[in-house]
């Protein structure tokens, strides 16, 4: 029977997953660019959630988040086209 710390993020595997997720995070972000925004940090994690989901045998639903942002008015720093979520922003393809 598995004891309840092998459950843990301290265990090898699991906190290799985890770092691997944090740093698949953190180079989105660091490609994406631009200004801090909580609504841009959000739209990277539900893709990057999504992505290891499925690496993991668990496929959740394909949604596009690209062009998608309707806060980018009450955003004072918003990267506006620059952004790949701001509605007339740049596709992350493109």
């Amino acid at each position: 029977m598995p004891s309840c710390s092998a459950r843990t993020p301290a265990a090898t595997d699991q906190r290799e997953r985890l770092l691997a997720f944090s740093a698949r995070m953190a180079s989105r972000l660091a490609e994406i660019g631009g200004n801090r925004c909580c609504k841009k940090s959000s739209y990277t994690a539900l893709e990057a959630t999504a992505e290891a989901s499925a690496d993991l045998g668990y496929p959740l639903p394909e949604e596009e988040f690209a062009g998608r942002c309707r806060f980018c008015a009450s955003n004072e720093t918003c990267d506006g086209e620059d952004c790949v979520y701001h509605p007339a922003g740049r596709r992350a393809d493109a």
